[in-house]
């Protein structure tokens, strides 16, 4: 019966030890999820802010030229256009930083999603390697028999205080009534 139970405990802690594995697993993937879904908010916010910096720009050149037409220089002067020149630039610089900012912030969010992504496949595949153990050790106690042998502690705590019953006068041992 021991025995029975001891094959039993060691089936149900292989299969705990795989669910804690599954377990860890699921998390991991749902931690790499929300992280892919950063990556793109974070793309898409630079996209967006890139496009704001765009319209400021094209904003700021169009005051500009109003500006100098109302101050009366040409919209074509050599100074306008240089000014207006430095303006796009400067627009676009701001663009393309943004976009490189949610670019690298995509970046950092998907490595991290790979990272807990691998982590859970780890967790998960260590668990695996538990079970087995845990199964393998539960075969071999039964096999050779330590499981209710005298130095078990499943002996110790539940056979040992019953002993006495099974031979209450000692005979098996020689020191019983003859």
């Amino acid at each position: 019966m021991a025995q029975i139970l001891a094959i039993g405990a060691a089936v149900l802690s292989a299969a705990g030890t795989i669910g804690a594995g599954n377990s860890a697993k699921a998390s991991a993937d749902y931690q790499a999820r929300q992280l892919k879904q950063q990556a793109n908010a974070a793309e898409a916010s630079g996209q967006y802010q890139a496009e704001q910096d765009r319209r400021e720009a094209e904003f700021v050149r169009s005051r500009a030229q109003a500006l100098a037409a109302a101050s009366g220089a040409g919209a074509s002067d050599k100074t306008v256009l240089d000014i207006m020149g430095r303006i796009t630039e400067e627009g676009e610089f701001r663009a393309l930083s943004s976009l490189w900012a949610g670019s690298e912030q995509a970046t950092s969010a998907r490595m991290a999603a790979t990272n807990v992504n691998e982590e859970g496949r780890n967790i998960r595949d260590q668990s695996y390697y538990g079970a087995l153990g845990n199964a393998l050790g539960g075969y071999a106690k039964y096999k050779s028999g330590t499981i209710m042998d005298e130095t078990s502690t499943l002996y110790s705590k539940y056979a040992a205080p019953y002993k006495r019953y099974s031979d209450p006068y000692g005979i098996r041992n020689g020191n019983g009534l003859n």
